[in-house]
C-alpha cells in the first residue's frame, strides 16, 4: 500500500480525470448527433431555423465540440487510469501532456501582449477578412455565407471592423455601423440591413480593428484574467505534481511499466 499523500494524489486524479472523460464522452455525443442531424438535436435546434447567421456555424461548433471531447477523453484515461492503476506509461505521458499545455499557455500569453502575435496573424487574416462576403448580395437577398456571417457576429459583438481596422475590407460592412444589431442580421430583412448603411464617407462605424478590441476587453478585465491565468497554471501544476508522485511512489513499491 502506498503512502497517505499518494494515495490522495491518486483519489484527486482519479476523480478529476473521471470528470474530464465524462465530459470529453457527452461533448462527442452531442457533436456527433448534430453532425449526423438527429431527429432529437433537429427538433431542439428548431428555434434556430429561421437564424441564418447563427444555422450556417452550427456544423463548424459541432465538429469543434468533437474535437474538444476527443482530447478531454484522451486525457481523462491517461490521467484517471494511470492514477487508480499505477500505470506509470500513462502517467508520463499526462505528464507531458501538462507540461505541453503550460508551455503553449505561456507562449501565447507572452505573444498576446507583444506585437509579435499580431504581426504573425495579420497576413493570413487580412486575406481571409479581404473574402469577407456583404449580409446582401447584389439582387439585394441574404447571403448565407457562413464565413462572412460569423465576421458579422464578431464586429457586432466585440465592436471592431476588420483585423487592423475597417481598412481590410473591401467597404464597411453594416455590421460594423453603430446602431446595427445581431437581431437586425438574425432578422435577416433586407430593408432593415440596408436601414444600417454606412460608408467611408460617413465614418459612423467601428473604427479599432478587433485585435485592438480582444486587447482592450483583457486590459478592463486584468484582475480577473490575471487570477483565472494564475488558477489554470496552479492546477495544471498540481495536477504534474500529483501525476509524479504517484509515478514514484508506485516504483518504490510494485512499478508498473
Amino acid at each position: 500500500m502506498g503512502s497517505t499523500g499518494a494515495c490522495c494524489a491518486k483519489l484527486f486524479l482519479g476523480i478529476l480525470n473521471t470528470l474530464f472523460l465524462l465530459i470529453g464522452l457527452a461533448l462527442i455525443a452531442a457533436g456527433s448527433l448534430v453532425v449526423v442531424g438527429s431527429d432529437f438535436i433537429a427538433s431542439a435546434l428548431k428555434a434556430f431555423e429561421g437564424i441564418p447567421a447563427i444555422s450556417n456555424v452550427v456544423s463548424g461548433l459541432a465538429w469543434a465540440l468533437i474535437g474538444l471531447g476527443i482530447f478531454l477523453v484522451v486525457m481523462g484515461v491517461l490521467g484517471g487510469c494511470g492514477a487508480c492503476c499505477s500505470i506509470k506509461v500513462f502517467l508520463i505521458g499526462y505528464v507531458v501532456v501538462m507540461i505541453i499545455l503550460i508551455v503553449a499557455e505561456i507562449t501565447f500569453v507572452a505573444l498576446l501582449f507583444s506585437d509579435t502575435l499580431k504581426n504573425l496573424l495579420s497576413d493570413p487574416l487580412t486575406k481571409e477578412i479581404k473574402k469577407y462576403q456583404p449580409i446582401l448580395d447584389s439582387g439585394g437577398n441574404f447571403n448565407t455565407d457562413p464565413q462572412s456571417r460569423a465576421m458579422d457576429l464578431l464586429f457586432i459583438n466585440m465592436q471592431c471592423c476588420g483585423w487592423n481596422d475597417y481598412n481590410d475590407l473591401p467597404s464597411v460592412p453594416q455590421s460594423c455601423c453603430k446602431g446595427f444589431s445581431e437581431d437586425i442580421l438574425n432578422a435577416a430583412n433586407p430593408s432593415s440591413i440596408n436601414a444600417h448603411t454606412c460608408t467611408k464617407l460617413t465614418p459612423t462605424f467601428f473604427n479599432r480593428g478587433c485585435y485592438k478590441a480582444v486587447i482592450d476587453l483583457i486590459e478592463d478585465n486584468k484582475p480577473m484574467t490575471i487570477g483565472i491565468l494564475v488558477g489554470l497554471f496552479v492546477f495544471q501544476i498540481l495536477c504534474i505534481v500529483f501525476a509524479i508522485w504517484i509515478v514514484k511512489d508506485s516504483s518504490k513499491i510494485n512499478p508498473v511499466d
